[in-house]
């Protein structure tokens, strides 16, 4: 080693030493960048390669006209609610809040409900099935208990909504024993009976109509009567698809009739706060209104019952942090009403209240 380091070279060869291992160090350096770039070249090809695959596959699709379903799916998650199987656009009502969910005084579990026809300024409403007992309540529009109408001769398997409509010349109340939480019902029924007035005692119903669902039981909590007269009932979604059914144009009393499905709102898996949970037509026949925990839904009439699923205004309800709200009533010149079930176990029920603005029906032009 003294050797080396007296020798005259020892200089030189340090130098080159040194150039030698520098020029290593660059060339791994250099083919360390050049596989990173060859590696990130690569991904860039696969990842084009695979979208080239997915637009191919979802032009297939739309050649299909397959590519509507995933078009709902994606604006049902934007909108948080029901939707057709076609784009929805869920453009915003303006509705405004001029009550805000409050107790409902006797009234446990209130589910349904619906406002009168024949006594102006009066609501009608029942608990969920956990009261067992065939009560209707009535009460106005700021919560204040006004009467309670026991029903003779029917009972209670899973009351969940109430509707008031016309029936002849005059008006009908009329309740939706419809709940099917375990879709297990062989048949549903429908109560209907001539409106009594808030300080009746007891009511009778004159028409009972049992139905069955075409595709096999289902769970609802929606029903809707038109302005001639026509029932209707929309699914909840929680354990099958959200769907739009009718009875026939004469349904037989203390018969069974088959209804007939016009439509289906929503076949995905949906959460908890998007099962539609009540239904309403408005008085004029120009609107229904579907609502669940989390917003309602204001149809065009006219195209909802005739199938055609144009895209529905919305209206959020989430900031009114209802106590698991339930229930919706349309009342005149954009009157809305929203039951809550009050938190379940018995509770009280709530109501709040307000208004909408909706334009004139058909005029919304929707894609």
């Amino acid at each position: 080693m003294d050797l080396l380091k007296s020798h005259p070279l020892a200089p030189f060869l340090a130098a080159l030493s040194l150039i030698a291992v520098e020029g290593a160090f660059a060339e791994m350096t250099t083919n360390r960048a050049s596989r990173l770039q060859n590696e990130a070249a690569a991904i860039t090809e696969t990842s084009a390669q695979d979208k080239d695959k997915k637009d191919n596959k979802d032009k297939k699709v739309d050649r299909k006209g397959g590519s509507e379903e995933a078009k709902a799916r994606s604006s049902a998650r934007k909108n948080g609610g029901p939707s057709a199987e076609r784009p929805v656009t869920g453009a915003r009502v303006e509705c405004s809040i001029k009550r805000a969910p409050a107790g409902l005084a006797g009234v446990a579990e209130a589910s349904g409900l619906a406002a009168s026809r024949r006594t102006p300024g009066i609501l009608w409403s029942h608990g969920d099935s956990y009261a067992g007992e065939p009560y209707l309540y009535a009460f106005a529009a700021n919560g204040a208990p006004k009467g309670r109408v026991r029903l003779q001769g029917v009972r209670v398997a899973d009351w969940e909504a109430v509707a008031v409509g016309p029936c002849g010349g005059s008006s009908c109340v009329f309740i939706g024993d419809i709940g099917d939480n375990q879709g297990a019902r062989k048949s549903i029924a429908i109560y209907g009976l001539p409106e009594p007035l808030p300080t009746d005692q007891v009511a009778s119903p004159t028409q009972t109509f049992h139905a069955t669902f075409p595709d096999g039981p289902h769970d609802a909590e929606a029903m809707f009567v038109s302005s001639s007269g026509g029932i209707f009932i929309v699914t909840k979604g929680e354990n099958g698809p959200i769907a739009l059914y009718r009875f026939g144009s004469s349904p037989k009393a203390g018969g069974a009739t088959v209804l007939q499905k016009v439509a289906v709102l929503q076949t995905r898996a949906i959460a908890r706060n998007q099962w539609v949970t009540d239904a309403s037509a408005s008085r004029d026949g120009k609107w229904i209104a579907l609502r669940t925990h989390g917003a309602v839904y204001f149809y065009d009439a006219e195209r909802l019952m005739k199938g055609d699923l144009k895209a529905p205004m919305r209206f959020d309800v989430t900031s009114l942090r209802e106590p698991q709200g339930e229930g919706i009533a349309l009342g005149a010149d954009g009157t809305l009403f929203l039951a809550g079930e009050g938190g379940g176990r018995g509770a009280a029920g709530t109501l709040g209240s307000g208004v909408c603005k909706l334009p004139i029906a058909g005029s919304v032009e929707t894609p």
